[in-house]
């Protein structure tokens, strides 16, 4: 469930710094720090992080479609 918070972060940041050099590094520290601030506000931080860890989960479930797809039929 925390790698479904980060995978999350990752995109957010993403979406922040789109033309970054390549490396996730700030934009999975910007996104991190982006949704620890919105969670910790009170009354909307606990849906805020339903609905990212939703996300991730849908994005990693994807992801593993994807792999899935990707394999060779034997």
């Amino acid at each position: 469930l925390y790698m479904a918070g980060i995978i999350t972060a990752r995109y957010l940041g993403s979406l922040m710094l789109p033309e970054h050099d390549g490396r996730p590094t700030m934009p999975l520290l910007l996104g991190l720090a982006v949704l620890l601030i919105v969670t910790n506000i009170p009354l909307i931080g606990g849906p805020i992080q339903l609905v990212a860890l939703i996300v991730g989960l849908g994005m990693m479930a994807a992801w593993l479609r994807a792999l899935w797809a990707e394999r060779p039929v034997r």
